[in-house]
């Protein structure tokens, strides 16, 4: 069974959680770890690496309806907005 997520490059996604109101807080002294806050919703870890050149539909479902919070619905509307 295909997931009804797709798989997006992390800069999609990182428009997609902007979208949500999400924007970057600290980051870590490397600069490859990002935190990400928006009003409301949990903090989230970014590990921004630009060598990866796409993440996987589960990570995509996992960070916005399990870490973000939305469900399933909500998530894919997010992702349809753009």
């Amino acid at each position: 069974m295909s997931s009804p997520f797709p798989a997006m490059k992390p800069r999609q996604l990182l428009k997609v959680l902007a979208g949500l109101g999400y924007g970057e807080g600290s980051r870590d002294a490397g600069g490859s770890h990002r935190w990400l806050e928006a009003p409301g919703r949990p903090r989230l870890l970014w590990a921004f690496h630009e060598s990866v050149t796409s993440i996987g539909p589960v990570v995509v479902r996992r960070i916005l309806v399990k870490e973000v919070g939305l469900t399933q619905e909500e998530a894919l509307e997010v992702i349809r907005r753009g």
